[in-house]
């Protein structure tokens, strides 16, 4: 059976001692094999990290584990290199995607600065515009000469309701073609820029609208409520510099290609099979369907991006063909640019693709070097199973009933009247907005793991007639009575095996890691300069 690595950054703290002396520059924390870790190297790693801790954790941040952690990585990644694992194919093409895409971040922050921000006079200025209600009244006919006929007739009357209901072919003709009011700003933008520019009671039309001909009529507009501006505000303003942000990089892709020429081999596009009929067909995948500039899209690319992108049917797939091919121009031309204008030899381009081939190589020997000597007999797994049977349990179940109200301050003072004694049930039938209120808010038996993870775990420990809550959910706030609970069963052995090779696995993979571990760094010439180390330590304490 094959389980899975699940690697702790615990597991790379390796403890055998290493030779100390005084470092020969503040900026070295550690030779390891004549490689300096130092400072700016140590200092990415804790930016790495930092990003997702709390204030809590990065005040009781070890330094000392970090660098053995570090010196750990650094003894695999020079076993690996010494393998040559960075000369492998698959290896030498990730990193070169990966500096890619790095390249053409770097390249459109230099590119593409952040735009202005859109001040309140603009944004109340769209808002008191596009957020206005109108009332329509719209006729849509499949036949252009019926169209004329009906505008016209329309135009002379001024009444479009009811030539709607008499001719009108889409759902609304069932109310005379009457769209209620709406925003202008939700109106599609071709409706939008039409209305803008009408009077009250005027008719437009017929326009062309995707396979059919449109007629509109304002009948009404209101002002945009004013009272609501400074809720809307921000998110106007949002909006605003979206568009802008957008109009900017339309451009800017646009004079790539006048500066990389796009060629599209539209017959091999056409006629080329996603998911061909045999698998011998896939050999085609080195097709060049496209040229950016000196680059190439192949089909191969374009079948990987649109099943990636979720083309399980042939059907789909198909119809998918022409928008993935043009992200693949897109991503291309943006590639070509970086490479041209230098930014694969950005500094910073640079160390971000080394801290990423760093990443590969320690999976690569984990999956390579680590993995392949990690052994778990049957036996061993039936043995662990027969001694720790009450470890493995199938989801228990729980009876439960639920108050749910749509308030947090109404769900914390039904929480306080049953604390007082009040009836549940009673509560339930009077406030709950839920479909159980009738039934005093039973729910009945449920599978513990149906549940939202922090009231599954919740549950799990709560005795009957605990109160539990308030918490969030779908329909407001609820309140929860656990009512019974039932253990889970135990698994027979066919059911917990995977479970308990995969413990048993990730146990021995530590333990032969600690060992590969021991081995290089016995084998090392390593040294930590404690001084540089400390000093770097005491500067942290300080700053917290």
């Amino acid at each position: 059976m094959k389980y899975t690595i699940l690697l702790t950054a615990a597991a790379l703290l390796g403890t055998a001692p290493v030779p100390a002396q005084v470092a020969p520059s503040p900026e070295v924390l550690a030779t390891i094999n004549g490689e300096a870790l130092t400072l700016d190297r140590l200092l990415v790693e804790l930016e790495r990290i930092h990003s997702g801790m709390q204030d809590t954790e990065r005040r009781d941040f070890d330094l000392n584990r970090l660098v053995e952690r570090m010196i750990n990585e650094r003894l695999m990644i020079q076993d690996a290199q010494l393998l040559d694992f960075d000369q492998e194919p698959d290896f030498l093409e990730a990193l070169e995607r990966k500096a890619g895409k790095l390249a053409v971040a770097r390249m459109l922050r230099h590119a593409l600065p952040e735009t202005a921000a859109v001040s309140a006079a603009e944004a109340d200025s769209f808002y008191f515009d596009q957020f206005r209600p109108v009332r329509l009244f719209t006729l849509y006919l499949k036949d252009r000469r019926t169209a004329d006929k009906v505008a016209a007739r329309a135009v002379k009357t001024g009444n479009l309701e009811e030539l709607a209901a008499k001719h009108g072919q889409d759902q609304y003709r069932y109310g005379g073609g009457d769209h209620g009011f709406k925003r202008l700003l939700d109106l599609d933008a071709g409706l939008r820029d039409q209305v803008a520019a009408m009077r009250p009671g005027e008719v437009r039309g017929p326009s062309p609208f995707k396979d059919a001909f449109r007629l509109v009529q304002l009948l009404e507009e209101k002002p945009a409520d004013s009272t609501l501006l400074d809720f809307y505000r921000p998110k106007v303003q949002a909006l605003l510099k979206r568009d802008r942000d957008q109009a900017d990089r339309v451009t800017f892709m646009a004079g790539l290609r006048l500066r990389f020429p796009v060629e599209i081999h539209q017959a091999l596009v056409d006629s080329a099979a996603i998911f061909p009929d045999s698998a011998s067909a896939y050999s085609d995948g080195g097709l060049i369907l496209a040229r950016v500039g000196p680059g190439a899209i192949t089909l191969s690319e374009l079948r990987h991006l649109i099943l990636r992108s979720g083309g399980a049917s042939r059907e789909l797939a198909q119809r998918m063909k022409a928008g993935a091919l043009e992200g693949l121009i897109q991503e291309q031309l943006q590639i070509e640019a970086a490479r041209a204008d230098g930014f694969l030899e950005h500094p910073e381009v640079q160390q971000l693709t080394g801290v990423y081939a760093d990443s590969l190589l320690i999976v690569d020997y984990l999956e390579q070097v680590v993995a392949p000597q990690v052994k778990v007999e049957d036996a061993a797994v039936d043995s662990f199973y027969q001694a720790n049977r009450e470890w493995y349990r199938t989801s228990g179940e729980v009876k439960y009933s639920q108050i749910t109200v749509a308030e947090e301050d109404s769900a914390r003072e039904v929480v306080e009247r049953l604390a007082g004694g009040a009836d549940f049930a009673w509560l339930a039938g009077r406030y709950s907005v839920d479909a159980y209120a009738v039934k005093g808010g039973e729910r009945g038996w449920v599978v513990l793991e149906t549940l939202p993870e922090e009231l599954r775990k919740q549950m799990a420990q709560a005795a009957p007639g605990q109160i539990l809550g308030p918490a969030p959910v779908e329909e407001g706030w609820g309140i929860f009575r656990v009512d019974g609970r039932k253990p889970g069963e135990i698994m027979d052995l066919a059911r917990a095996r995977g479970l308990v090779g995969n413990q048993l696995y990730q146990a021995e993979f530590h333990r032969t890691l600690d060992r590969i571990l021991a081995e290089l760094r016995d084998g090392a010439d390593l040294v930590i300069h404690q001084q540089a180390l400390e000093a770097l330590i005491i500067g942290a304490q300080r700053g917290n």
